[in-house]
């Protein structure tokens, strides 16, 4: 019979205990709400005094700020559409430019040949420019030779 009594004892306390949680979140709810309930009153109050020193209306003024912003960001938005698509149609130009400059560089003759064929046109290269300055000096040279007769005349004969 003690056990069950203990039993119940224990039930008791703890239901207890979970109303007594429950009615503290409860008050502080209610605390809450009185709370913010008294601030939005002050607040209109303080609204009310406004619009009567001003002779205007808050909440018309307010409701006209809100159509003033919809507008705004109704503007904005199709705005940002516009620079958005723009900037796809310039990103989509410059991908194709690239592309294609990828495809151009292809075709030319050192892009286009190996490590070793590059070397191989480059000594080409060198033997044609050698066989050209070859050329220019012997051209360069004077075609005839001096003689004893186009000796100076001025000298003094001994």
């Amino acid at each position: 019979m003690t056990e069950e009594k203990s039993t119940e004892s224990v039930k008791e306390k703890a239901t207890d205990l979970v109303k007594s949680v429950w009615l503290a979140g409860l008050g502080a709810y209610g605390k809450t709400l009185d709370s913010a309930q008294g601030q939005i009153d002050t607040l209109a109050g303080k609204v009310k005094d406004v619009e009567s020193k001003t002779g205007k209306n808050f909440t018309e003024f307010f409701d006209n700020l809100i159509v003033k912003g919809k507008s705004l960001e109704e503007s904005s938005q199709g705005k940002f559409s516009e620079a958005k698509e723009k900037a796809s149609v310039n990103y989509e130009e410059m991908m194709s430019q690239l592309k294609s400059g990828v495809k151009n560089m292809g075709s030319l003759p050192l892009v286009k040949l190996g490590k070793s064929a590059s070397s191989d046109q480059l000594k080409d290269i060198s033997t044609k420019l050698d066989e050209i300055l070859e050329q220019v000096s012997t051209t360069a040279k004077p075609k005839a030779k001096r003689t004893a007769s186009a000796k100076k005349v001025s000298e003094p004969a001994e």
